[in-house]
C-alpha cells in the first residue's frame, strides 16, 4: 500500500488527536512525543508526524532514535533517496549501538528491495545484521522463523 493510498481509520486518527491533546499540556513529554509521532505516521499525517520529529529533535539534539525516525518519515513518504543519504550517514557514525546499526541496516535493505535491487537487499542484511549472521544465517532458509521467512520473500526476484 503506497504513502499516498493510505487511509487512516477513525480510531487512528482519534487516537492522534487525543495525543496531541495531552501533549498541549505536557508539550515536552518524551513518551507522548513518540506516540504522537507514530500515530501521526500511521494517519499519513507527514506535516504532523514532521511536526513532532522537529519538537524532539529540539529537545534531545542527537538522539539516535530520533534520527531513525527522521528516516522512518522519509521512507512513509516514499523519499527513499533523501531517506538513503541520511540511513548512510547514520550508519557512518562510530559508536552507536550493534541495535542501532542493524536498524539502520534493516532500513537500507528495505530501501533496495523497493528499488528492486534485490542483492543489494540481501547484502545489506547479511554481513551487519547480528540477528541474520547469528542466529539464521547457518539454517536459513529451513529455519522457518519470522525473520528468516521475511528475509526469504525479501531476496526472492
Amino acid at each position: 500500500m503506497s504513502a499516498q493510498t493510505l487511509q487512516p481509520d477513525e480510531g487512528s486518527t482519534a487516537r492522534l488527536e487525543r495525543l496531541e491533546a495531552y501533549l498541549r499540556e505536557d508539550p515536552s513529554n518524551p513518551g507522548l512525543l513518540t506516540e504522537a509521532f507514530g500515530a501521526a505516521l500511521q494517519c499519513a499525517q507527514w506535516e504532523r508526524a514532521a511536526f513532532h520529529l522537529r519538537h524532539a529533535q529540539a529537545l534531545q539534539p542527537g538522539n539516535l532514535a530520533w534520527s531513525l525516525r527522521e528516516g522512518d518519515l522519509l521512507l512513509a513518504q516514499g523519499q527513499y533517496q533523501l531517506a538513503t543519504e541520511l540511513l548512510d550517514a547514520l550508519l557512518s557514525l562510530d559508536g552507536t549501538p550493534r541495535e542501532f546499526t542493524d536498524a539502520v541496516l534493516h532500513n537500507l535493505a528495505w530501501i533496495a528491495f523497493q528499488d528492486g535491487r534485490y542483492q543489494d537487499c540481501a547484502d545489506r542484511l547479511t554481513p551487519g545484521c547480528r540477528i541474520w549472521t547469528t542466529l539464521h544465517r547457518p539454517h536459513w532458509p529451513a529455519c522457518g522463523c519470522a525473520h528468516c521467512t521475511t528475509r526469504a520473500s525479501w531476496t526472492r526476484p
